[in-house]
């Protein structure tokens, strides 16, 4: 699991998405405190 602090995210949202696309999943902090976590979607929660 990749940690990512929120302006970092913003700065490169896409390479992050990208990340998760490819399986990792991240783990959204903000000033270090984890408020957020980006997970693959399967396509049973399209359902």
């Amino acid at each position: 699991m990749r940690t990512v602090n929120i302006s970092e995210l913003r700065a490169q949202l896409s390479a992050h998405i990208q990340l998760v696309r490819e399986g990792e999943e991240v783990l959204v902090c903000d000033r270090n405190k984890p408020v957020a976590r980006i997970v693959p979607c399967s396509l049973a929660d399209h359902s």
